[in-house]
């Protein structure tokens, strides 16, 4: 009982001016009263109780509302991941040349956007190839909203000679490299005295940022204007892991272009050795010059001024050239080959140049004087050098003959090596030429044989000097 109420009832029980019946009465009434403020305090006690209970139960009703929400998010964070790199795999697999890589680096520049990856500059691939010490590097800016596509020679600045190496290495490596300030400035510099894009923000770029991850010969990159979250970064990789499936169409795209250059040079190579087959007199050098022409200029000569073949006529000190254009340029010229400076060195080249072409370059300043040289001597004007800076003349000496072009433009090192092919061809036909120069010089020295015998018959068949007039006869027919 409550003391309070319990010192109430001392109080009453001690009082004798109460009568009995009203003592029996108030002390009733205070039970009555301690009862209720009793269940009262239960009541309190027990709502209490009640509110601390739903208060625990509101907490976790909110704690797991929160967390089903962050689940929800995430899957939804998830589902729009799969969506942006499905986007990419389709991209992927749509390819159909070589240049279709910028349009993967612009979707997946595009995605990497609507995913928030905030200050993004550009997506780059880069195909590398070791031998020739560069790399093609497929590329989409996205500020700037251009597509590239740039062979870089990377061993001309320490920063990129740094990240080759480091694709190379390994496979999965990641090259993280930040510029600031005055890195910044000189990368900026050094960038716009090469064929690479310059990006004129970098002029107010407080930083600039290159991730790359390796793929073997190959590497996806980004470049952002500040540093990638870690979030970002982990994003990033999950698109180079899809980016493998872009690198091997790419791949069986490259094969199969190969493949079929390879099969277009075989063919062009097959037609000069039939016509070299076919051959029946030293003549029959222009028709091959003609095939040539025709084969070169169907692979990657674009620029190609004409062909030649060229015999050697040391015994005369000329030489016989065979030559043909597509532009009526074409005809057989003998040419003495000291009665001009610029033909003795090209002669003199042939002749120290077993193993390589030999190149000799007519510039603008000197292309009036060969050109009217070369129509002095036999060959037919040339309409094409007008506004011409220079011709590239590239020679491979074959014995006593050489198979020569000329073009508009130089001659890359992929093109020697197909010229070089073609020029293992013209062996055959050299050699065919061969063997005809000396059956066509057999047949003549049997024939001169023959006439000399008839002759011999005649004067060893005089019976009398009358009959020397008929010997005489005989000498005027055989000549």
């Amino acid at each position: 009982m409550n003391p309070e109420l319990q010192a109430l009832i001392d109080t009453i029980q001690n009082t004798p001016s109460i009568n009995e019946q009203e003592r029996s009465a108030l002390i009733q009434s205070v039970k009555d009263a301690d009862k209720a403020q009793t269940m009262t305090e239960f009541k309190l006690e027990r709502l209490q109780m009640d509110k601390q209970t739903l208060s625990v139960m509101l907490e976790e009703n909110i704690e797991d509302l929160q967390k089903k929400s962050a689940a929800i998010e995430a899957q939804n964070r998830e589902l729009e991941i799969e969506k942006a790199l499905e986007k990419v795999r389709s991209a992927a697999l749509a390819m159909k040349e070589l240049a279709d890589m910028v349009d993967v680096c612009h979707i997946i520049s595009d995605q990497l956007e609507l995913l928030n990856v905030k200050d993004i500059r550009n997506v780059q691939t880069a195909i590398f190839y070791v031998d020739k010490g560069t790399y093609v590097n497929y590329e989409f800016y996205r500020l700037h909203d251009k597509s590239l596509i740039t062979e870089v020679e990377y061993l001309t600045h320490p920063v990129s000679a740094d990240f080759a190496q480091r694709m190379l290495k390994a496979p999965g490596e990641l090259f993280n490299r930040s510029l600031e300030g005055e890195a910044l400035k000189e990368w900026y510099a050094f960038q716009q005295t090469t064929n690479q894009f310059a990006d004129t923000h970098l002029a107010v770029a407080a930083s600039l940022n290159y991730y790359w991850y390796s793929i073997g010969p190959v590497a996806l990159g980004i470049s952002t204007y500040a540093p990638l979250q870690e979030e970002d970064l982990q994003l990033f990789q999950r698109f180079r892991n899809v980016f493998e499936l872009a690198y091997r169409r790419f791949l069986d795209i490259e094969k199969a272009i190969a493949q079929a250059k390879e099969a277009r040079i075989e063919t062009a190579l097959e037609r000069v050795r039939a016509v070299a087959m076919a051959m029946r007199k030293p003549e029959d050098l222009s028709g091959i010059s003609e095939t040539l022409f025709t084969e070169l200029k169907a692979l990657v000569f674009n620029e190609l001024r004409n062909t030649e073949i060229i015999i050697n006529n040391d015994n005369k000190e000329t030489i016989t050239s065979y030559y043909y254009s597509d532009y009526g340029r074409t005809g057989i010229v003998e040419v003495d080959y000291k009665t001009n400076a610029t033909v003795q060195e090209w002669v003199n080249q042939l002749r120290k140049t077993d193993d390589a072409f030999a190149e000799v370059i007519i510039y603008e300043k000197e292309m009036e004087a060969w050109n009217i040289y070369m129509e002095e001597i036999g060959y037919k004007p040339d309409t094409k050098l007008d506004g011409v800076k220079a011709i590239y003349y590239y020679s491979y000496s074959i014995g006593l003959g050489a198979l020569s072009i000329s073009s508009f433009t130089p001659v890359a090192a992929e093109q020697i090596k197909i010229l070089e092919r073609f020029r293992n061809v013209f062996n055959l036909s050299y050699q065919r030429y061969a063997d005809i120069a000396l059956a066509e010089a057999q047949a003549r020295e049997a024939q001169i044989e023959a006439a000399l015998e008839r002759v011999r018959s005649r004067s060893m068949a005089m019976q009398k000097s009358e009959e020397l007039k008929e010997v005489i006869q005989v000498v005027y027919e055989q000549f």
